[in-house]
């Protein structure tokens, strides 16, 4: 085996040069910065929606969410009216990366990569930190957990709680240890990634750092003064909180590589891209005022407790509630906001044409959705057209820009045997920094984000790649590649063939010159790319209450509702 078919990649989750470069600018980030420097460095688009479950399974299959049946982090949108259950490995129905690379009897190195759970059998190995049950390490081999604990340590139990903030405004306590939580998680995954390189016996590596992610979602407005809630007392508390994160990214890559052959292949890729969130869409709320949502005679809103200090700062007054003893801030108070049913039960969905879903619209049709009213055809057709045009036409308060930077039914966007899972229209709004929310009560359709809102910063769908290697002409990478085309550019590094299922292609024109003449690309022509029978099994791997706590983790990263 030549050295230089080895491939090491690196994952940062929601990674974006818009703190990368800023930081390589400030010498922050010697490795990546030496990789940039000798390397292909381009943007990357991402897949629609732009959330780690479609983009990363798009990544491991070369094929697009059509085909590989991953639309967001729940399954089964029409016949659940998008609640259906939480998607795991099993869920992807086209072969993934890992798989052809064990039938090609290549060795793998495969840590911490998200819906990697449950694991699969590889030719190597493959730790996944299952988010479902505490503390728990899942491994192939399964024996695997156990070695690997003797060795680098036990994967804490306290280190892997539930992220979330409690009831009301999250204490600066609470903060600092799930600062804490994200740099130890990153720290454990280098130390299993290079425990299990160090023989040197891999073909490939991968590993993905999610912290860049987890920071950017909830400390992005203190770093950036542009955004509606920054504030100067936060920022000088936790506006160094994201950079830190990518420090501390950059400290494990330089780690990690010492176990890398100088002439293997190294890519730093990430599954979206980050920015600052501006403000929040209610698509229900729009719906109702179109008249084609209706609620149940008696819906209503309801009433419920909130600390003192969140309802205060919810009212703009958190310049007052931040000055209060915690004892003060934590007094229960009633406070107007939820309903007093279930959203499903609010519904009149014999009255109901269409409903929100997290990253778009469905329709209420007919034989598909479990109450549905709409017939197939025309009338399917012609609903769709009329929402698709009133989203269009929908403009930001200021500046008078489109709200969304992507309006488009399913079609347009997907190819593939499951197009018909998918969301009928799909919304993307990265450019003006705005998340859609699928709430019925709320008493506006559109509201800025505040300085109680516990997520400030949300993707984009340019994310990022870096890719050095023997073969890799070094610079500006030109058009931005689209995650789908990593797959067949690792095995082409590897020097494989690539199966014509794919969609992606392999990145020709980041080739040295005379590369691709001496090592043409080769087809493997009618390979099925569909998975065992085994796969298919689509179990959550859960039971009920670890699912609930996956839930509002989601729910507080803003990928549920």
């Amino acid at each position: 085996m030549k050295n230089n078919n080895k491939v090491a990649i690196i994952g940062l989750d929601g990674g974006t040069f818009e703190v990368m470069r800023r930081l390589v600018q400030r010498g922050d980030l010697p490795h990546l910065a030496s990789l940039m420097a000798t390397g292909m460095v381009t943007e990357l688009t991402s897949t629609v929606p732009y959330v780690t479950p479609t983009a990363f399974a798009s990544f491991m299959t070369g094929v697009n969410p059509g085909k590989h049946g991953l639309f967001d982090f729940t399954a089964d949108c029409h016949r659940t009216y998008d609640t259906g259950p939480l998607v795991n490995s099993a869920h992807i129905r086209t072969k993934t990366l890992w798989e052809i690379l064990t039938e090609a009897g290549r060795r793998m190195v495969l840590v911490t990569i998200p819906f990697t759970y449950p694991p699969t059998p590889v030719n190597g190995a493959m730790v996944s930190v299952s988010s479902f049950r505490e503390g728990h390490l899942s491994t192939y081999p399964p024996s695997l957990a156990q070695e690997m604990e003797q060795d680098i340590g036990a994967y804490e139990e306290r280190h892997h709680q539930e992220i979330h903030a409690p009831d009301g405004a999250p204490s600066h306590e609470f903060i600092a240890d799930f600062i804490a939580r994200c740099h130890y998680q990153t720290e454990k995954s280098k130390q299993a990634v290079c425990y299990l390189m160090k023989d040197g016996a891999w073909d490939l590596m991968m590993t993905v750092f999610v912290i860049t992610d987890q920071l950017q979602h909830y400390f992005w407005r203190f770093m950036d003064e542009t955004h509606p809630a920054y504030e100067p007392e936060g920022a000088g508390r936790f506006g160094r909180v994201i950079d830190d994160g990518y420090r501390k990214v950059d400290q494990m890559i330089g780690e990690i590589l010492q176990s890398v052959p100088e002439d293997a292949h190294v890519l730093v890729i990430s599954d979206h891209g980050f920015g600052p969130l501006q403000r929040v869409f209610y698509t229900n709320r729009w719906l109702q005022e179109r008249g084609l949502l209706r609620l149940r005679a008696g819906a209503r809103w309801g009433v419920r407790t909130s600390p003192l200090g969140e309802a205060m700062a919810r009212a703009g007054l958190s310049f007052i509630s931040g000055r209060l003893p915690r004892g003060i801030r934590d007094i229960p108070v009633p406070v107007p906001g939820r309903p007093s049913e279930a959203p499903l039960e609010a519904i009149d969905w014999s009255r109901t044409q269409a409903y929100a879903t997290r990253w778009g619209i469905n329709i209420n049709l007919k034989a598909r959705e479990p109450f549905g009213i709409v017939e197939a055809g025309q009338p399917y057709e012609r609903l769709v057209e009329a929402i698709t045009r009133g989203l269009q036409e929908i403009r930001e308060p200021a500046g008078g820009q489109p709200l969304f930077d992507l309006v488009a039914r399913k079609e347009e966007v997907y190819a593939g045997p499951y197009v018909e899972e998918g969301h009928d229209i799909l919304c993307g709004s990265g450019a003006s920094g705005t998340v859609l929310k699928k709430e019925l009560f709320h008493p506006e359709i559109m509201r800025g984000i505040t300085p109680a809102d516990l997520g400030n910063g949300d993707h984009r769908r340019e994310g990022m790649l870096i890719m050095r290697g023997p073969l890799v002409e070094a610079g500006a990478g030109g058009a931005a590649p689209r995650v789908e085309d990593l797959a067949p550019t690792i095995l082409y590094l590897m020097d494989m063939a690539v199966p014509d299922y794919m969609d992606g292609g392999v990145l020709v024109s980041a080739m040295k010159r005379g590369v691709v003449a001496r090592r043409p690309v080769v087809l493997q022509e009618g390979a099925c790319g569909d998975r065992a029978a085994g796969y298919g099994l689509r179990t959550s791997g859960s039971d009920g209450d670890d699912e609930e706590r996956i839930r509002r983790q989601l729910r507080n990263l803003g990928y549920l509702d």
